[in-house]
């Protein structure tokens, strides 16, 4: 399973998380050392996809989203304590089903010409879901889906987005004690089944079209929307 989820993620950009967790959680494991050990086999997919497509990241709007995810993350966290997130996530699963299916159903590609003032309002809303629900890409991929950009693109900048989250998370689990021995050698063990995944990923994505890519981002976002109402 998490060489399916790596190679998804290496394909179009997100879904690995929605993936394993969504099946290992199944089993009777921590919870908190699957999310750490996946936070770090991941660290691969997201630094060879951010060298890979570096020419077709737009860093400066990536940095002005993730300053958006930065302080939308510490919101989100307030309001998960003092107000029960079932109701917005809800709502967000319902837009999901929507947007993915509308997209698909149409005819033409729909493309959204984003003023640059809308980019920290995305990585904001971003970030509040990733602190209430730990649901943050959703925005991110509807975003840069409306955008029009090509595959190598999309996948680049989201994936560029991910990174930095990434990192910071592996700061703050650093300082905190997450990052224990049995934790690390969980990673270790299952790195190479995310390196397969990563292999895998990079020939899935060069093969896919352009059409066929954007259809499986739509795809994509109904099936997160279908996850997250079910959740």
């Amino acid at each position: 399973m998490l060489v399916l989820a790596q190679a998804v993620y290496v394909t179009v950009g997100f879904g690995s998380g929605l993936i394993a967790l969504g099946c290992l959680a199944l089993l009777p494991l921590n919870l908190t050392d699957l999310v750490i050990a996946l936070m770090l086999v991941s660290l691969p997919a997201e630094i060879y996809v951010v060298v890979r497509s570096w020419h077709a990241v737009a860093w400066r709007e990536a940095g002005r989203i993730c300053f958006g995810v930065a302080v939308g993350a510490l919101a989100g966290t307030y309001l998960l304590v003092t107000s029960p997130p079932a109701f917005m996530l809800r709502v967000l699963a319902v837009l999901l089903v929507l947007a993915g299916v509308g997209l698909l159903a149409s005819a033409r590609t729909f493309v959204v010409r984003w003023p640059v003032w809308t980019q920290v309002p995305v990585g904001l809303s971003s970030g509040v879901l990733a602190g209430m629900l730990g649901a943050g890409g959703p925005p991110l991929i509807l975003y840069y889906r409306l955008a029009g950009l090509d595959k190598t693109a999309f996948r680049g900048n989201l994936m560029a987005i991910f990174f930095a989250c990434t990192v910071v998370r592996l700061g703050a689990g650093a300082t905190s004690g997450l990052l224990t021995s049995p934790r690390l050698g969980t990673a270790l063990a299952i790195l190479p089944a995310a390196l397969l995944g990563l292999w895998l990923g990079k020939r899935w994505h060069a093969r896919l079209s352009e059409a066929a890519f954007r259809a499986l981002v739509s795809i994509g976002l109904v099936v997160i929307g279908v996850a997250l109402l079910f959740r």
